[in-house]
């Protein structure tokens, strides 16, 4: 487990939460954010990988 997983869980869980507790958004919508993230900026456009796991930290720190 690579230590950038754990900002996953903790600033995007985060972002997770405060998108659907706090902005009256739905988990779908926080996880479309998750997936355009992982393929702008944070993934693929500049790292040339679109990673499952860090999604899935995503959402296990949105779980948290």
């Amino acid at each position: 487990m690579g230590l950038d997983k754990l900002g996953h869980f903790f600033a995007q869980g985060w972002q997770y939460f405060e998108l659907t507790a706090l902005g009256g958004g739905t988990l779908e919508q926080a996880l479309a954010l998750g997936r355009e993230q992982e393929q702008g900026r944070y993934g693929y456009l500049t790292t040339g990988i679109f990673s499952y796991a860090d999604l899935a930290a995503n959402f296990n720190g949105w779980r948290f």
